[in-house]
């Protein structure tokens, strides 16, 4: 009868460090991956609640956010916000120039390690029931879309990043709401396809040019529809995002 050999010591200690160098390679992608899968789900989620609120606030209110809001002012409409939302709780009374410390920080795809402003900087900040944070920006001009809401959509989990788990967006005159980079004839531009305080933002250099000032705050229209803002035959999540330098 013939008898079974096993590993050897030595044999053993290579297969182990063979297995721990796979999976020290294999494993940033497959969390990489789990967590672009994650943040898509949950923009996803935040994208569908949001409509579902414009389409309520106009069916309750005889008009959409944008007339509403020029009505009867910026700070009425942030608690009708907050009616209609399960739990929402003021986290921050910050705003663009006021002395109050700023305390939740938003970043650029183009500088993950450097803080910036954010466009929505009229709120403070708002956390809701699913532990997304809030805030919005100033009123919108007379018969444009507006405003502009900004949506962590974990939280202050992080990354915190414009593209990857912030999004804006915007309430539009014809009551729904829509992907910040979206094109809208109601949608106002200013300069360079930039005014940052009534208006939105437009054009894939706002997604994906590395040496733009705004650089992601456009993306989340081609997250939503999962399309790269580099080549359209590509996806978002995977070819885009996916790239290792946008992982922090």
């Amino acid at each position: 009868m013939k008898s079974l050999k096993g590993f050897t010591l030595a044999e053993g200690l290579i297969t182990l460090t063979i297995c721990g160098i796979v999976a020290v390679v294999a494993l940033p992608g497959l969390m990489a991956g789990r967590d672009s899968i994650e943040h898509q789900a949950h923009l996803h989620k935040a994208y569908t609640e949001l409509n579902d609120f414009a389409s309520y606030f106009q069916a309750d209110h005889g008009d959409p956010v944008p007339k509403w809001i020029l009505v009867n002012g910026r700070d009425a409409f942030f608690k009708e916000y907050a009616n209609y939302m399960a739990s929402i709780t003021k986290t921050s009374d910050w705003q663009s120039g006021s002395s109050v410390a700023h305390n939740y920080k938003y970043y650029f795809l183009n500088n993950p390690n450097s803080s910036v402003g954010t466009p929505c900087d009229a709120s403070g900040f708002r956390e809701d029931i699913a532990g997304r944070t809030i805030s919005f920006d100033d009123s919108p001009l007379e018969g444009y879309n507006g405003p502009r809401i900004c949506v962590d959509t974990n939280g202050q989990k992080g990354p915190n990043t414009y593209g990857i788990d912030v999004f804006s967006f915007m309430f539009t005159v014809d009551g729904e709401v829509i992907p910040e980079g979206q094109e809208h004839p109601k949608n106002y531009y200013g300069g360079q396809g930039i005014h940052w305080s009534a208006g939105t933002l437009k054009g894939t250099e706002n997604c994906y040019n590395q040496n733009g000032a705004n650089y992601g705050v456009t993306c989340a229209y081609y997250a939503i529809n999962d399309i790269s803002p580099k080549d359209s035959s590509k996806t978002y999540w995977k070819d885009f995002i996916g790239r290792k330098q946008y992982q922090k």
